[in-house]
Order: structure tokens, then sequence, then C-alpha cells
């Protein structure tokens, strides 16, 4: 006898219960069990994202590892040699309840590539800075910390290698970041809580002479400070929709005050005053400098002053002021002197003097006096003509000793003529040297050269088995 429709009703509801808690079983089983068959899906889930890796290593329950990463996003490859993260179900309930365990790299490589667009002209900071913004918005979900090893960041125009790093709440924070001579640890926070803005604040390895930067960049514009042993120099710049250069850019240090105490070659100074101011506006570089030193009690070394003004539209450089005085040193530019790029000399007639006394300078390890005279003016096309005379008396060098010398001469472009070289030395050498030489063709002309040298002054240049007394 058939079953009834009433009766059959929860013998289906009975049914659609066990399947569903079959799937549900099902569910909660795969879950429990991703650990051991996520490395089988995750080749296919990463191609979809732009991402491979090499091998799948499972650390525990709790961890996995893959080998030989490569991401690409938003124009940027990101690759690592290894990459450690949470398990997925690990991860989800992490997210959700806690914190999720930070994702380590170890060595790696990030490069951002120049913007594909047809034109170079869309190149430059702005640019730069929006495709980091994509970048990060695109990882910040996916990312929230990060542990880095030794790596290196490649963007148009700069390379960044990083000892160690470590990321977390849009901040990045780095030791032992080099980019080329310059050293520093330094925190860039990149586009905190959705802002428009990244930040850097740098120190300078140095061990006497500290040095620290904040950078703050707000849309098209750059405020900071550069702060040296305690003094800052303010720094504003504005840029263009494309371009490296900015429209304006300003570098001021105003009424500066230095302990010479902590500059290793001024410890002879009670302190050094002064102001410098770089601007950059209407596509022409500005440098003002002055610097004053006040000797400190109980030394005999002279007052410091300098003056430095200059000024380049790209074209033409001209260098206005140049004065020295120093311990040991005194430099003067009697007039301006105007160059254009080509180097042709667009201003009348100039002179440079030099005098300076090398004891004064101890790191040099060397002494003597030394003087010096240049007389620069127009030569044939307008190349600068440089007449030249050098002196020298009890200069010491390295061990090699030199009672005196003199040289006098004159630099016609490319032509340098030397009128007479001579010199001296606590040994009873005597040289004299005259002749040319051609900077462009590499030849030396009209050489000659007279005197006598002993063996003893060339000995620490000579084989040992070449043998003589004087030459």
């Amino acid at each position: 006898m058939p079953k009834s429709p009433s009766n059959a009703r929860p013998a289906r509801r009975h049914r659609l219960y066990w399947v569903g808690a079959g799937f549900l079983a099902a569910f909660a089983l795969a879950l429990i069990t991703v650990p051991w068959w996520l490395g089988v899906c995750l080749p296919a889930a990463a191609h979809s994202v732009g991402a491979t890796f090499t091998r799948y290593e499972r650390l525990g329950y709790a961890r996995f590892a893959l080998h030989d990463v490569s991401l690409r996003v938003a124009g940027t490859t990101i690759s690592t040699t290894r990459l450690e993260a949470d398990s997925p179900l690990i991860w989800i309930f992490r997210r959700a309840f806690t914190q999720s365990g930070p994702v380590t790299m170890t060595t790696w490589r990030a490069e951002i590539a120049p913007s594909s667009a047809p034109s170079a002209s869309s190149s430059g900071w702005l640019p730069l800075r929006a495709q980091l913004r994509s970048v990060f918005a695109s990882l910040r979900p996916w990312l929230p910390r990060a542990t880095l090893g030794p790596g290196e960041l490649i963007a148009p125009g700069f390379v960044l290698k990083i000892t160690s790093a470590s990321w977390e709440n849009s901040a990045l924070t780095v030791r032992a970041l080099t980019t080329g001579p310059v050293t520093a640890d330094a925190t860039l926070a990149l586009f905190p809580k959705n802002q428009d803005l990244i930040q850097l604040s740098a120190t300078l390895s140095h061990p006497t002479l500290p040095t620290r930067i904040t950078v703050d960049s707000r849309a098209s514009d750059v405020t900071g400070q550069l702060t040296f042993l305690d003094q800052p120099a303010l720094l504003t710049a504005t840029f263009e929709p494309t371009g490296w250069l900015p429209a304006t850019a300003a570098l001021r240090a105003d009424a500066w005050t230095l302990p010479g105490s902590r500059l290793p070659l001024f410890t002879d100074y009670a302190a050094l005053r002064g102001t410098a101011r770089l601007e950059w506006r209407d596509a022409q570089l500005t440098l003002n400098a002055d610097a004053a030193g006040e000797p400190a009690p109980q030394t005999s070394v002279p007052p410091l002053t300098a003056q430095l003004q200059a000024r380049s539209d790209g074209t033409t450089l001209h260098l206005t002021t140049l004065h020295v005085t120093a311990p040991g040193l005194r430099a003067d530019l009697t007039a301006p002197v105007v160059i254009d790029r080509r180097g042709k000399l667009l201003s009348g007639d100039s002179r440079f003097t030099l005098t300076a006394d090398l004891a004064a300078w101890p790191q040099l390890t060397a002494q003597g006096t030394i003087t010096g005279e240049a007389r620069v003016t127009p030569g044939p096309a307008q190349l600068p003509r440089i007449d030249f005379q050098l002196a020298a008396k009890a200069l010491s060098v390295r061990g090699w000793q030199l009672s005196a010398f003199t040289a006098a001469g004159r630099l016609d472009w490319p032509q340098l003529t030397l009128t007479l070289a001579a010199l001296e030395s606590a040994n009873g050498d005597r040289l004299t040297v005259t002749g040319g030489y051609d900077f462009t063709q590499h030849t030396v002309r009209d050489a000659q050269v007279s005197g006598r040298i002993a063996r003893a002054t060339l000995a620490p240049w000579l084989p040992d088995r070449v043998g003589f007394s004087t030459v």
C-alpha cells in the first residue's frame, strides 16, 4: 500500500537533513585537512592572481611555505626565494578574532616597471606615487603584517638595498637601507588609513655626525626637515603631473650653529655659524651660503669665513662669489665666472688665488706650503684660457719629500702647455720638465726632461733587480 503524502514529507526532510549534514561534514573535513591538500590547489589559485612558485611545504598545521615565489601586481613584480604564511583556516580565524601571523620572506626583490604609456612624459614622481598607491591598496588586505630579509626595491631612477625590514599597519620599518653611498635606518608609512600620504623618517648612520631626515608627501607637495647635529634645514617642493624635477623646491638652513668640538676639521673653533639656501624656481638653481667660525679660547687659529654664491639654469653656470679663509687655507675668486654647458667662457677676466699650509690639516698626512694663482680669460672660440702658477715648499707626502716645487703654464683647451716644472728633493734630486699635452688626442708634444735623480727616490716603485745610483 503506497505511503500517503503526509507520511512522505518527514522522510524527505530526514533525507535532506542527512544530505545537508553530509555536505557540512565534508566541508568541515576539507577545512580541517587544508594543510594536506593546499599544495595541490595552490598552483591554479596562484596563477589566477598572477603568482607562481616552484614548491609547497607544510610547516605543521598552522603555517606553510612556498619556494621561489613570483607575483606581478599593478605593474610591479615581487619575487622571493621563500615565503612563509598562516594556513588559510588559521589565517581566517586570526583575521576575524585576533591578528594574523606575519608573512615572512627571505631574500626578495621588488621591481616597479616603467610606465607602459607610449610617451616618456608620463614618467616622474607623481606617476610613480600613484603606482605605489595602487600596489599597496591591492596588497594591504592580504598582507597586514610581514617580515622581510635582505632584498632590494628597484624603481625607475633609483635602487634601494635593504638588510631587513618589517611591515605592519601600512608602515615599513627598514634597517640598513642603502642607496648609492648612503646607509640609513628608516620608517616609511605608505598611505596609512587610506590617506593620500607618504611619510619617511630616516637616520643616517654615522658614529659622530648623526643626521635625521623627515619627509611628508601629500599629493603634489613635499615638505620635510634635515637635521644635522640638532640644526634643522627645511625642505619644500611642488611637483608637476609628470617629470622628476619639481616645479619649485627649496632647502633652507637659516641661522644655524654647529659646535666645532663635534666637527673633525674644526675642533679649534668654539662654534660655526651661518646660513645656506638652495632654491629651484623658474628652471633655475640658486645657491647662497656663508659661514663664520669663532676660535675657541686659548687657540691661535684665525677666524674662519666662507662665502659661496652660484646659480645655473641648466645651460650656463654663474659662479659669482667664492671666498674661504680657514686654518692653513685662503682661496679667493676676484670676479664672477660664467661658463655654458659647452665649456665656453661667457664672462670677462677673472683670477683665482690659493694659499695652503698642509700641516693645518692632519687628516691629509702631508706637510708643506702651497701657493697658486690661475688667471681665466676668454680664449679662441670663447673657450677658457687659464694661465697658472704653482709653488710648494718643504712638501712631504707619504714619505716622499720635496724641498721645492714650481710649475707654470697655460691651458688653452684642449692644449696644455707646461712652460716650466721644476722640483728639488731633500736628497739632492733636481728635475726640470717642459712640454705639452693634448686632452682630446691624448698625445704628448715637445717633452723635455733634464736633471738628476737618485735610485733611493724611485726605490718604492722599482724592482729589486734594477740597480743604479743616479740617473
